[in-house]
């Protein structure tokens, strides 16, 4: 038995056995992203818990030296890359709360405190910006508090130290102890500075550590035994970054002083301060003016305000403005810092400022830079980062050019209407320029934007002339121009362009829409048709006729030239009669008595005398043609036709 083998073997895959493939691909990508996500989100979660216990657990150890909780965590403390710890407000000393985040996940916020453990959410109190270590999400969890209260926890006696959110006073507390007959409370403005005395009224002044002193019932060395609370202010608190003051207390029974107990109150660091988180720069659509509008909490910073400065280069020297409008350009200066009229002094209820003039982009290629931050109006030197942006005139590139530009010519080619479609330019606050060359390599040209007449170069004064075709008004979609700014004669190609121009952005302008324009070509034009030369019977003269539509000759005329032979020199006769002959001169050309300016209403002539055969034998030549009256050089192909006697 014969057996056959299939003619062709498959190989290979069909298309959609591929598209399977390839979908099946995306689908276990897709899985796998998420799920690695997933996985990384919960690495993330458990590395925060983990750095919360920690943390926790230090806190209680260094509780057990100190018996009371700071508001600072144990030097000893580290923190994993993205995790971030603070300690946020609570009521006493004898309790904390933590929050831990997550640099890289919004939503992943945990907290530990003495109360709940470990639990998901932040404490309830607000962020205490001094005790932030590592990188603390501030955005986490949404809107979490950030408290500018100072705090300061002393190492024992219940001895404690907290300021109001703007640094203007503190409350300074301790415990009441038994049998006290007084309280003495001193202060010194460094770690190794000098102790004082304060005014105990409310803290102002500083007072050495004298008998007198001590002995005085205004000073805080004669503090009564009832009283557990001062609220003080002036020189015997911070007033700038970088400064820590500390504070001592001790009780008195009678002549025996007990222990000191310090507490140090510092500044908070500028680096653990908030930062705006959005701030806009949006150009008026004319870019005359623009508009800053910024948001975020800089709760964190004492009694906040806002201070914007500019530069008109990446790389430039950075200014002040006035606040109300932008304009001038004021140095960064102490002075200026303090002025409340200008851009260092912008208070917190404002959120946007419209500024025009020199604190603004005035043209294209430029690219200014404003930055933002809150400062401290109670404490020197104090202010959180600064948000910066950019900002710059759209490139000349993205703008539209004007579309539908063209340029025609009436029929006598007398003049000449450009048009175009206006309003629709999105260059900021737009004119139109056009400009016109009588070659298409030749140097560009203004005309006179009424008429066109007259050629004007690009010089910075006819720019700026209103009687210029460089400042066309918006609201202008055509003009009619004649005399100079158009083609004159045969072969001649003029060029026009038109381009958008800001008035308000000094070289700020779209591209150039341009398009030529030329007299038809003379082997384009009509000729006459059914040219005939007619003599009478006696050859004393010959009528001549012609026919033909011509029309789309511009403002035409006839022409007849004769010549005595076929060969000869070709002349102009009198118009009238034929008599004479006349050369091809230019004078001769330009006589409205001579055949060369034959009115177009005019279909026959009648020659005799010397434009006329005058003897047996003799062969002339006559030829017409249609010739522009306004486009020199122009005319179409020659008729011509013999006469023989």
């Amino acid at each position: 038995m014969q057996k056959y083998l299939p003619k062709h073997r498959r190989s290979g895959f069909t298309i959609v056995e591929l598209l399977i493939v390839i979908v099946v691909i995306g689908i276990l990508a897709a899985v796998t992203i998420i799920a690695f996500n997933g996985i990384a989100k919960k690495a993330s979660v458990t590395l925060v818990q983990d750095s919360l216990k920690k943390a926790h657990s230090l806190m209680l150890t260094a509780n057990t030296e100190t018996q009371t909780y700071g508001t600072s965590f144990p030097s000893s403390l580290k923190t994993p890359t993205n995790i971030g710890l603070a300690l946020t407000t609570v009521s006493d000393n004898k309790t904390f709360c933590i929050n831990g985040t997550h640099s890289k996940y919004d939503d992943v916020i945990w907290h530990s405190s003495t109360q709940e453990g470990l639990a998901e959410g932040a404490c309830s109190g607000a962020v205490v910006a001094s005790s932030i270590i590592g990188d603390y999400n501030t955005n986490a969890g949404g809107s979490v508090a950030r408290s500018s209260k100072g705090v300061a926890v002393g190492d024992g006696g219940g001895f404690r130290i907290e300021t109001n959110e703007a640094w203007t006073n503190m409350a300074i507390t301790w415990d009441a102890v038994p049998n006290a007959s007084r309280y003495e409370l001193q202060f010194r403005t460094s770690a190794a500075g000098t102790w004082y005395l304060g005014r105990l009224a409310d803290g102002y002044s500083t007072y050495g550590v004298t008998p007198g002193n001590q002995s005085s019932s205004t000073i805080s060395g004669q503090i009564p035994a009832s009283t557990t609370s001062l609220t003080w202010s002036g020189g015997s608190m911070p007033t700038g970054s970088g400064q820590t003051y500390e504070y001592r207390i001790r009780s008195f029974e009678g002549a025996t002083a007990g222990s000191w107990y310090t507490a140090a109150l510092a500044v908070p660091n500028n680096d653990t301060l908030q930062a705006l988180t959005d701030f806009t720069i949006s150009p008026a659509p004319s870019w005359a003016s623009a508009t800053l509008s910024w948001s975020g909490s800089v709760s964190s910073i004492p009694d906040p305000h806002y201070e914007i400065q500019y530069r008109s280069t990446t790389g430039g020297t950075w200014y002040l403005a006035r606040l109300a409008d932008g304009y001038s350009s004021y140095g960064v200066t102490t002075g200026n810092q303090s002025l409340s009229t200008l851009s260092a002094q912008i208070p917190l209820s404002t959120t946007s400022l419209t500024w025009s003039g020199a604190a603004i982009p005035n043209g294209a290629g430029q690219t200014y830079e404003y930055r933002i931050r809150g400062v401290s109006s109670t404490l020197s030197g104090v202010y959180g980062d600064w948000l910066t942006k950019s900002f710059s005139p759209p490139a000349n590139s993205s703008f539209q050019p004007v579309s539908n530009f063209t340029v025609s010519p009436n029929a006598d080619w007398s003049n000449i209407a450009l048009a175009w479609d206006a309003g629709t330019s999105d260059v900021p606050s737009h004119r139109y320029e056009i400009q016109f060359r009588t070659s298409t390599a030749g140097t560009w040209y203004l005309a006179r934007l009424a008429d066109g007449y007259s050629t004007y170069t690009n010089s910075a004064t006819n720019q700026a002339s209103t009687t210029m075709s460089a400042r066309i008004p918006a609201t202008t979609s055509s003009l009619t121009w004649s005399g100079g700014a158009m083609p004159n004669g045969a072969g001649q190609t003029f060029e026009y362009r038109i381009r958008p121009v800001s008035s308000t952005l000094s070289g700020a302008y779209a591209d150039w829409t341009t398009v030529s324009l030329s007299p038809p070509s003379n082997s384009s034009l009509p000729t006459v048709t059914n040219f005939t030369a007619t003599r009478s019977s006696d050859w004393s003269n010959v009528v001549f006729a012609w026919s033909g539509d011509v029309s789309s000759v511009p403002s035409y005329h006839y022409e007849i030239q004769f010549r005595t032979s076929t060969t000869g020199t070709w002349y102009l006769a009198r118009l009238a009669d034929g008599y004479s002959t006349y050369t091809n001169s230019a004078t001769n050309q330009a006589s409205t008595t001579m055949s060369a300016q034959i009115p177009a209403s005019t279909s026959s002539l009648t020659w005799s005398g010397g434009a006329i055969p005058g003897g047996t034998g003799q062969t002339y030549e006559y030829r017409i043609r249609p010739v522009s009256g306004t486009l020199s050089g122009t005319y179409a192909d020659w008729n011509t036709i013999q006469l023989s006697r």
